[in-house]
């Protein structure tokens, strides 16, 4: 392969534009990323607030409690003194002082156990209760749990925190049950609150449990999954279109409707349209480029025809032993060999482009193609010894033409720089899912410092390892019109030299059924 010169240059477009730089951070998280990460924010918030939000309640309960237990302590202190001050009328004087010391919302009942007796009686409540139900209330109050009935209740406190539904039906929690002993016997004061007021309720019912807060976490709730709705819906419909961006670039048929007809998010309609467009002006672009290519390769085939025609009747015009005359005709001989590759060059590097911008995705037998390309490249009377090695069967989505183009190009450029003699070896064989098609030859190889830009265009590095085939039709084209077809494809291609001698091309292509 040699460099080509300012004149081969001109076979095709001027090179491929340098890829933008991508501007922004180094890490871009996709959407689906994004929802996941929404999602754990969402659920996180909620779980780093529970828990000092449960504690900060229970502080405020706990204190709530100290404080009506608190109150409850200063009024049975109160009856107490007044029980000392009076002893010989100490129910009398218990209840006019239990309803002179009671409090808003407080509910106080008071309960005696006379010193040689071991029953426990309810003497008095405050709001008052029926004589009838004193017994009915004593008893309910037992079955939840005061504990009166023990000796060793009028040693100290009880701190109480229970539910209690009264003979009535109301539900209260009682707070405390608050003993002072007389010359009588031991009492004992027991304070509670109706759950309707504010007390009992912030006492039996949490804050969190308030309407208000569940309110809060349910409207919260919503939010969470409208916003991941949100974005789920969007990555669901961005999904969508990949999908039918790739079977549009397939040749679906089912795909024929487009991007528009697909969108289902009304916001979403707009840009589908613009896919739409884009589509249809790139395939117009490819039908521009393909018939372009075509029309200047007949336009100059005609007057390159009529040139090489004038050529002969100088040839036979001109005498034997003119040989300045006949260089002439001989170098313009070779010029008019070298132009008409040159066209057909710039033919196949402009298809090329076409299918780059427009690639065929038919189902395709590679098996057979490759085959019948290798079994035409096989000519013993030429010194092409050609030994393929195809496993049957394997299929590939692509275009006939590229991929012919493909392997026409490799075992070419292979048999051009195999010795006479030499043997060029293709293997198509099923990979995982894919399909690998290699081909060796027993050539010199590729300089290593040209061996990396070996598919850029214009690379042509051609030693003299068969003169014969040192032609004109060589310009540095070939493996980068490989490189292309083969990506338009969905594949990848890659060189190497083999050791201890001779090049090796390989190329994986997406296998279909």
């Amino acid at each position: 392969m040699r460099r080509a010169r300012p004149a081969e240059r001109a076979a095709a477009a001027d090179a491929d534009a340098p890829e933008p730089r991508r501007r922004g951070f180094g890490w871009q998280p996709s959407l689906a990323a994004r929802l996941v990460l929404l999602a754990f924010v969402f659920v996180a918030v909620p779980a780093v607030l529970v828990g000092p939000f449960l504690a900060a309640e229970e502080a405020k309960r706990q204190a709530l409690l100290r404080a009506v237990r608190t109150q409850g302590a200063v009024i049975a202190e109160g009856l107490r003194l007044a029980l000392e001050r009076n002893e010989e009328g100490a129910l009398s004087t218990a209840r006019v002082a239990l309803e002179r010391l009671a409090q808003p919302d407080m509910r106080l009942r008071l309960l005696f156990r006379p010193l040689d007796q071991d029953s426990v009686f309810l003497v008095g409540a405050q709001p008052p209760l029926p004589t009838e139900t004193l017994d009915t209330e004593r008893l309910a109050l037992v079955a939840a749990g005061v504990p009166w009935t023990l000796p060793e209740s009028c040693r100290g406190g009880q701190p109480l925190d229970l539910p209690y539904v009264t003979p009535g039906g109301e539900a209260e929690v009682l707070t405390s049950l608050t003993p002072f002993t007389t010359d009588g016997g031991c009492w004992g004061l027991l304070t509670s609150y109706s759950l309707s007021g504010l007390i009992g309720e912030q006492l039996a019912r949490p804050t969190w449990r308030s309407p208000q807060v569940l309110w809060a976490a349910g409207l919260y709730g919503l939010a969470a999954l409208l916003a991941l709705g949100v974005i789920w819906v969007l990555w669901r419909s961005l999904r969508r279109f990949a999908r039918l961006a790739r079977a549009i670039a397939q040749g679906d048929a089912e795909a024929a409707q487009g991007f528009q007809r697909q969108a289902r998010i009304p916001e979403l309609a707009g840009i589908a349209g613009e896919f739409d467009r884009m589509v249809e002006r790139l395939r117009a672009s490819a039908d521009a480029i393909r018939h372009a290519a075509e029309e200047n390769a007949h336009a100059f085939k005609t007057p390159l025809a009529t040139i090489a025609q004038s050529l002969e009747p100088l040839y036979r015009a001109v005498p034997v032993g003119d040989q300045r005359a006949r260089r002439s005709l001989d170098t313009a001989r070779a010029a008019l060999t070298r132009l008409e590759a040159l066209v057909q060059a710039a033919r196949r590097v402009d298809a090329a482009m076409a299918d780059l911008i427009d690639p065929p995705r038919r189902r395709i037998d590679l098996s057979a193609l490759i085959g019948a390309v290798a079994e035409s490249f096989d000519d013993p009377e030429e010194g092409v010894r050609i030994i393929a090695d195809v496993e049957p069967g394997l299929h590939v989505l692509g275009g006939e033409d590229l991929l012919e183009t493909v392997a026409e190009n490799i075992i070419e450029n292979a048999v051009s720089f195999n010795p006479i003699g030499a043997t060029v070896r293709v293997s198509l064989r099923r990979t995982g899912r894919d399909v690998t098609f290699t081909v060796d030859d027993e050539g010199p190889g590729v300089d290593p410092a040209v061996l990396p830009n070996v598919f850029e265009r214009y690379v042509s590095h051609r030693p003299e390892t068969r003169p014969e085939r040192q032609g004109t039709g060589h310009f540095g084209l070939g493996l980068w019109i490989v490189k292309r077809n083969v990506q338009a494809m969905g594949g990848m291609v890659a060189a190497e030299n083999r050791k201890p001698r001779g090049f090796r091309v390989t190329v994986v292509l997406p296998a279909t059924r």
